[in-house]
């Protein structure tokens, strides 16, 4: 079983559209490099109220996937978690919006 290490990064509000806000995870291999191709998960808490603009996704060339949380609730947190599809390795966020 590879080794892998993923991070996540919240960017700021999309412009134009209020309570959207990008996170963007980031899979590397054991010798820092980005593994693209690699599937993810994501998820919200359950009692979160917003929704995110994917359940899955696939990384790209640099080992990204970037996926929205939206929120018609203002001024608020959540945690945004992303996890390598079939691992234990999985990194949170905290987003504000």
């Amino acid at each position: 079983t590879p080794l892998f290490f993923i991070s996540a990064q919240s960017g700021s509000e999309v412009t134009g559209s209020p309570n959207q806000v990008p996170v963007t995870f980031t899979v590397k291999d054991a010798a820092d490099q980005p593994v693209a191709g690699e599937s993810l998960t994501f998820s919200l808490p359950p009692a979160d109220t917003g929704s995110l603009s994917s359940g899955s996704g696939v990384t790209n060339a640099s080992g990204q996937y970037t996926v929205t949380y939206s929120n018609a609730a203002t001024g608020s947190l959540t945690t945004v978690t992303g996890a390598v599809a079939g691992t234990a390795f999985s990194d949170a966020q905290t987003v504000s919006y």
